[in-house]
């Protein structure tokens, strides 16, 4: 007899809730395996198992009622009529799983026997047709302006076309290409080209697409680049500069140093979102040695859009540009006492 229990659309994030633990001296009956392990299942594959339940005992025993946890999952039990010292199996099929990795579930079993109620957990590992054998990628450092050429690996189980495409930064201060794909029967590989635009932290995305002979998009999978840019200067504050009190002027003082002295850095623009931010002096074109002030005025109207802004520089270091952003925080300091500006004028 079959107990088939199917419902569209089950995912891999069911969990085994359902009846007790097994335990062979209670339940009368001896269930081998006791925990099924399904193993790796292949793209497009079923992940079968079965298990077997011996009577040890003088009495016939039946099998009352089966339940799954998940519909995607059918046990077929061979015979519900255990004689003495007999026995019967259950097949497992799991099937219809919409999301690759990790699957558990439970089947309960319900018997004639006293304490006969069991739950026998499951679980399995579906593949993805196509997945990058790292889902992050952190480079650490890396230098403004220099190129970096990654190589990512990808899975592919199945007979597909690899197409990979590469998506800005989060604020597109990361440049990222992609140069090639290489495709293999089992691992391809994704060459990437990657630059820093400025100092600090970025990120970067690469999605892959595993293609049927028929153009469609079977499957697709995304890795994260994570990477800090560093160059010939440095700026401080490099975090969050906040304002606590909206009634007074405040200044900062932005600090700017080179790597070496054989490097020249000029400001070359400052600009913001925020009208009451400016620029204390006319430092634009010239060197420096330490930094320069910015000046924060008495906002006339303060609307909800700026109560978080930013300052953005240009500097020119060497030959080249670069950018760099410090954000600014408006928190009245009646909602908050413990955040204080950070500067003052002089």
């Amino acid at each position: 007899m079959f107990i088939l229990l199917f419902a569209e659309g089950c995912r891999n994030d069911v969990s085994a809730d359902i009846g007790a633990e097994i335990d062979n001296s209670t339940i009368g009956l001896v269930v081998s395996p006791q925990r099924v392990d399904a193993g790796i299942v292949e793209p497009g594959r079923i992940a079968s198992a079965q298990v077997t339940i011996s009577n040890p005992t003088d009495t016939l025993v039946e099998i009352l009622d089966v339940r799954t946890s998940c519909g995607c999952t059918i046990a077929k039990v061979e015979n519900r009529r255990i004689p003495a010292k007999g026995s019967t199996s259950i097949d497992i099929r799991i099937q219809g799983i919409q999301q690759a990795g990790d699957f558990a579930g439970s089947i309960e079993v319900a018997t004639s026997m006293k304490n006969g109620t069991f739950q026998i957990p499951y679980s399995a590992h579906f593949l993805k047709e196509v997945e990058f054998a790292r889902s992050i990628v952190d480079l650490q450092q890396a230098r403004v302006g220099v190129p970096i050429t990654l190589d990512l690996y990808i899975r592919v189980h199945g007979d597909y076309d690899i197409k990979c495409i590469a998506d800005l930064s989060d604020d597109n201060n990361l440049n990222i290409e992609v140069v090639s794909v290489v495709e293999n029967a089992s691992m391809s590989k994704c060459v990437v080209k990657l630059t820093p635009t400025r100092i600090g932290l970025d990120y970067g995305n690469i999605t892959c697409h595993a293609i049927s002979s028929s153009g469609t998009v079977v499957s697709s999978d995304l890795c994260r680049i994570k990477v800090r840019g560093v160059g010939d200067y440095w700026v401080k504050p490099d975090k969050i500069f906040f304002i606590d009190d909206l009634s007074k002027e405040k200044s900062l003082f932005v600090e700017v140093g080179a790597s070496s002295d054989a490097v020249p850095v000029a400001l070359k623009e400052v600009t913001s979102d925020a009208p009451f931010i400016q620029l204390r002096r006319n430092d634009l074109g010239k060197d420096f040695d330490k930094g320069f002030w910015i000046d924060f005025l008495k906002p006339s109207e303060m609307s909800p859009a700026l109560l978080r802004t930013e300052i953005q520089l240009t500097l020119d270091v060497g030959s080249h540009s670069q950018s760099v952003r410090i954000p600014v925080l408006y928190k009245p300091m009646q909602e908050s006492s413990e955040l204080r500006a950070t500067a003052t004028g002089p």
